[in-house]
Protein backbone atom coordinates (compact mmCIF):
# COMPACT_ATOMS: atom_id res chain seq x y z
CA UNK A 1 0.00 0.00 0.00
CA UNK A 2 3.07 2.67 0.67
CA UNK A 3 3.83 2.12 -3.08
CA UNK A 4 0.50 3.66 -4.03
CA UNK A 5 1.07 6.57 -1.67
CA UNK A 6 4.31 7.03 -3.10
CA UNK A 7 3.30 7.06 -6.99
CA UNK A 8 0.45 9.61 -6.05
CA UNK A 9 3.01 11.77 -4.66
CA UNK A 10 5.44 11.54 -6.56
CA UNK A 11 3.59 11.48 -10.24
CA UNK A 12 0.04 12.52 -9.50
CA UNK A 13 0.59 16.15 -7.84
CA UNK A 14 3.22 17.01 -9.91
CA UNK A 15 1.25 16.65 -13.46
CA UNK A 16 -1.88 18.09 -11.49
CA UNK A 17 0.31 21.12 -10.71
CA UNK A 18 1.65 21.34 -14.30
CA UNK A 19 -1.90 20.91 -15.50
CA UNK A 20 -3.25 23.73 -13.56
CA UNK A 21 -0.21 26.02 -14.37
CA UNK A 22 -1.46 25.12 -18.35
CA UNK A 23 -4.78 26.24 -17.36
CA UNK A 24 -3.64 29.48 -15.93
CA UNK A 25 -1.22 30.42 -18.97
CA UNK A 26 -4.58 29.96 -21.28
CA UNK A 27 -6.78 32.02 -19.33
CA UNK A 28 -3.51 34.23 -18.53
CA UNK A 29 -3.41 34.80 -22.46
CA UNK A 30 -7.33 35.42 -23.13
CA UNK A 31 -6.94 38.21 -20.11
CA UNK A 32 -8.88 36.34 -17.97
CA UNK A 33 -6.98 37.56 -14.95
CA UNK A 34 -9.21 36.09 -11.64
CA UNK A 35 -9.53 32.42 -13.47
CA UNK A 36 -5.57 32.37 -14.17
CA UNK A 37 -4.88 33.35 -10.91
CA UNK A 38 -7.13 29.94 -9.82
CA UNK A 39 -5.07 28.47 -11.60
CA UNK A 40 -1.96 29.90 -10.53
CA UNK A 41 -2.80 29.49 -6.92
CA UNK A 42 -3.99 25.65 -6.96
CA UNK A 43 -0.56 24.61 -9.25
CA UNK A 44 1.44 27.13 -6.30
CA UNK A 45 -0.20 25.20 -3.91
CA UNK A 46 0.51 21.81 -5.23
CA UNK A 47 4.15 22.06 -5.93
CA UNK A 48 5.78 24.65 -3.57
CA UNK A 49 9.16 23.74 -4.66
CA UNK A 50 8.56 25.10 -8.21
CA UNK A 51 8.95 29.03 -8.10
CA UNK A 52 7.54 29.51 -11.26
CA UNK A 53 4.25 28.75 -10.09
CA UNK A 54 4.39 30.98 -7.92
CA UNK A 55 5.93 33.82 -9.63
CA UNK A 56 2.99 33.62 -11.97
CA UNK A 57 0.49 33.82 -9.16
CA UNK A 58 2.05 36.85 -8.46
CA UNK A 59 1.48 38.23 -11.98
CA UNK A 60 -1.73 37.19 -11.82
CA UNK A 61 -2.08 38.70 -8.50
CA UNK A 62 -1.11 42.54 -10.10
CA UNK A 63 -3.24 41.89 -13.01
CA UNK A 64 -6.36 42.34 -10.48
CA UNK A 65 -4.75 44.96 -8.55
CA UNK A 66 -3.81 42.94 -5.09
CA UNK A 67 0.33 44.15 -5.30
CA UNK A 68 0.98 44.09 -1.46
CA UNK A 69 0.54 40.03 -1.61
CA UNK A 70 2.09 40.11 -4.63
CA UNK A 71 5.01 41.73 -3.92
CA UNK A 72 5.46 39.22 -0.57
CA UNK A 73 4.97 36.30 -3.02
CA UNK A 74 7.87 37.29 -5.08
CA UNK A 75 10.06 38.02 -2.00
CA UNK A 76 9.33 34.54 -0.73
CA UNK A 77 10.16 32.55 -4.26
CA UNK A 78 13.49 34.86 -4.51
CA UNK A 79 14.50 34.02 -1.49
CA UNK A 80 14.12 29.99 -2.49
CA UNK A 81 16.33 28.63 -4.94
CA UNK A 82 14.38 28.72 -8.44
CA UNK A 83 13.36 25.19 -9.88
CA UNK A 84 14.46 26.01 -13.02
CA UNK A 85 15.08 22.93 -15.93
CA UNK A 86 18.43 23.34 -17.72
CA UNK A 87 18.09 20.97 -20.70
CA UNK A 88 20.49 18.28 -21.16
CA UNK A 89 23.43 18.88 -21.97
CA UNK A 90 24.73 17.61 -26.21
CA UNK A 91 27.79 15.69 -25.35
CA UNK A 92 29.64 15.63 -29.17
CA UNK A 93 31.80 12.75 -30.11
CA UNK A 94 35.65 13.70 -30.49
CA UNK A 95 37.09 14.99 -33.48
CA UNK A 96 38.59 12.40 -35.70
CA UNK A 97 41.33 12.45 -38.21
CA UNK A 98 39.50 11.07 -40.58
CA UNK A 99 37.10 13.59 -41.65
CA UNK A 100 37.36 14.72 -45.13
CA UNK A 101 39.27 17.34 -46.18
CA UNK A 102 37.46 20.80 -46.97
CA UNK A 103 38.29 23.19 -49.46
CA UNK A 104 38.94 26.67 -47.97
CA UNK A 105 37.02 29.79 -49.59
CA UNK A 106 38.30 32.92 -49.90
CA UNK A 107 36.33 36.20 -49.61
CA UNK A 108 36.62 36.24 -53.66
CA UNK A 109 34.74 32.86 -53.95
CA UNK A 110 32.01 34.11 -51.77
CA UNK A 111 31.60 37.61 -53.19
CA UNK A 112 31.72 36.33 -56.99
CA UNK A 113 29.19 33.50 -56.17
CA UNK A 114 31.55 30.98 -57.90
CA UNK A 115 30.84 27.59 -57.35
CA UNK A 116 34.26 26.23 -58.18
CA UNK A 117 37.25 26.37 -55.69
Amino acid sequence: MPRVRTWVINVYIPRAAEEAFTLGNEEFVKENWKAALEHFSRAADLNQAKSEYALHKAAAMCKVNVYTNASDIIRRANSQSLTVSTPTPVIFPPLSSSLPDVPSLSVGHVLAGSSSV
